[in-house]
């Protein structure tokens, strides 16, 4: 019994000895996995904050492209509302200048047609009052571009 008790103490012994290098191993192993999750837990942390100043920079970019956009737009709008206007009174004029030949009848005393009032219906339509300083009259002025300038049809 003697050498059965030698063997197992011996046995006991190495298992001993083998628990414990496996745990240090183990051990050795959680702390390095331990090591590899802070530094991925750092690394997703730096990337998160890297994708908010990303997301950040870009919302700002998108912003200043809106105004931009946005401003373009305001200046377009003013431009053509600018030429319009422009184009409007440049109608009116030649309108007032051959008044007397758009219309078919002479002013009444020998007087003169006088452009009372104007409304652009749309840009080629446009309702004319004149008078001849007794009747009041109207008209319908159809525009229309050519390589000259513009026609002028009356419509009745």
């Amino acid at each position: 019994m003697n050498n059965l008790y030698k063997t197992f103490i011996l046995i006991s012994f190495i298992s001993v000895i083998c628990l414990g290098t496996y745990s240090v191993k183990l051990k050795h192993q959680i702390n390095k996995n331990q090591a590899e999750i802070r530094k991925l837990s750092l690394k997703i942390n730096l990337e998160r904050t890297m994708t908010m100043e990303n997301k950040t920079r870009l919302e700002k970019h998108d912003q200043r492209i809106t105004k931009l956009n946005d401003d373009y737009i305001n200046r377009r709008k003013f431009e053509i509302h600018a030429n319009y206007i422009k184009y409007k009174k440049n109608i009116t004029r030649l309108i007032d200048k051959k008044l007397p030949e758009l219309v078919n009848e002479k002013p009444r005393d020998q007087g003169r047609w006088i452009l009372s009032k104007i409304e652009f219906l749309n840009p080629v339509l446009a309702y004319v009052e004149y008078e001849d300083g007794h009747t009041l009259y109207a008209s319908f002025i159809q525009i229309t571009k050519n390589k000259k300038g513009y026609n002028l049809k009356a419509i009745y």
